[in-house]
């Protein structure tokens, strides 16, 4: 007999939800935010799958979690595919004097900073592609970003944090 989403309260299972998506980002080096939002969106999805003569949905709550974040690890995650990303979305304040600010702020960053700056901000598209897996297109994240610098630009790890350090210095002087 299935339970109807009234019964099962959502504060009773945010521990499990930030545990296992704790165990998840300790072990695959994600973004532990992240993977506690996706838990949040596995949980609104499996309370309508549930089935109380199977199993408690706690337990039923912790395979499914597990499940989603094994798939994440593995590259398997559902993502959108390339047609279905907007690369030509307008920005919400494109004013000049702002667009001035900003190009400002980038000539003063150090050289490996600006490279990564305009590696996100103006080939999207082939670093999308470059990073994807299987023809699947990822979201440009941090760890993505240190593994295309490290793995195509050869770049190590402190010269990565260096130029990343260089990026968040000159934004907390706005």
């Amino acid at each position: 007999m299935k339970n109807k989403p009234a019964q099962i309260n959502y504060d009773d299972h945010q521990k499990l939800i930030a545990e296992r998506a704790w165990h998840w980002a300790k072990r695959t080096k994600r973004d532990f935010q992240e993977l506690k939002a996706e838990g949040n969106l596995v949980f609104s999805e499996v309370i309508w799958k549930f089935n109380s003569s199977r199993s408690s949905f706690s337990t039923f709550l912790w395979k499914c979690l597990d499940t989603r974040f094994g798939n994440l690890a593995k590259g398997d995650w559902c993502q959108p595919t390339l047609e279905e990303i907007p690369l030509d979305f307008p920005s919400k304040d494109s004013s000049p004097e702002r667009t001035a600010m900003f190009e400002e702020l980038i000539r003063t960053l150090n050289q490996d900073a600006r490279t990564l700056v305009e590696c996100v901000f103006e080939t999207p598209q082939d670093l999308i592609w470059m990073l994807g897996h299987h023809g699947k297109a990822v979201r440009i994240n941090r760890h993505a970003l240190l593994k295309y610098f490290r793995k195509k630009r050869g770049w190590s790890i402190p010269r990565y944090q260096r130029a990343t350090k260089n990026i968040q210095m000159a934004l907390n002087s706005l």
